[in-house]
């Protein structure tokens, strides 16, 4: 579906999964569609909730996920102005984000960070982290609780999507340049990049995530030194690749 200023978005969110000693539980698969301004939009159904009294459990304590799940639906429009700001810089952005969100006693967050994400623009990423961090919570019952909480988003229909390249495209400037990520402080954990390359092998943009809370915090220099890179020529169209480096 387009909408007027010529992108649409598919948004997908929820309280997919918390961590109770690193395992994480499984939530409702279930979405509705509705639509906002002409754009496409999906959420989970709260009426499919599950409900046998089932509470996701963090690492402390423990979230009603519907809750959690509300308190950032609220912020919806913080979320989508994060991505559409960014389209008149690379038209053709979209990607699955996951962002892992520490809720502290209080109901603040006390920190999150990108675990999963294929959107290959740090900008857009820290934008949506910023949103999540702003939000609060319900007060977690016997301590701090911690939750994944995927979204995706695309381009519009008339938007043409960048060709998609396999890592082993790219496997040579990797290792040619490895060593410009030494001084980027991953602590030994593997970061995923996802870069958009332009014709001429030129980096529009990238974006990092990272399973690890510490090599997260490396996006920001990770990216600057993959934007120094030079990649092959995609030809008359800009390119997406997905690459682990560490």
């Amino acid at each position: 579906m387009r909408s007027t200023n010529g992108f649409a978005w598919v948004w997908r969110m929820a309280v997919a999964a918390l961590v109770v000693g690193g395992v994480a539980c499984g939530g409702s698969e279930a979405t509705r569609r509705t639509s906002a301004r002409s754009d496409r939009l999906i959420v989970p159904r709260a009426d499919e909730e599950r409900t046998d009294g089932t509470q996701f459990e963090g690492i402390l304590g423990q979230i009603d996920p519907a809750e959690a799940r509300a308190a950032l639906e609220r912020r919806m429009g913080s979320f989508m102005r994060c991505y559409s700001q960014r389209l008149s810089s690379v038209e053709y952005l979209g990607g699955n984000v996951e962002l892992t969100v520490r809720i502290g006693t209080e109901g603040s967050v006390r920190w999150a960070f990108v675990s999963q994400s294929t959107m290959g623009d740090l900008p857009t990423e820290t934008c949506l982290l910023g949103v999540a961090q702003g939000a609060s919570f319900p007060r977690p019952r016997g301590g701090e609780a911690e939750f994944r909480y995927p979204l995706e988003f695309e381009p519009g229909d008339g938007v043409r999507p960048p060709l998609s390249w396999s890592h082993d495209r790219v496997a040579s400037v990797i290792g040619e340049h490895r060593g410009d990520l030494a001084s980027c402080s991953l602590g030994g954990s593997s970061v995923s990049v996802t870069a958009y390359v332009e014709p001429g092998g030129r980096v529009a943009a990238a974006g990092v995530a990272s399973s690890a809370r510490a090599a997260a915090n490396a996006a920001e220099c990770v990216v600057q030194a993959v934007s120094g890179w030079t990649f092959p020529d995609p030809g008359s169209y800009a390119a997406k690749v997905t690459f682990t480096v560490d």
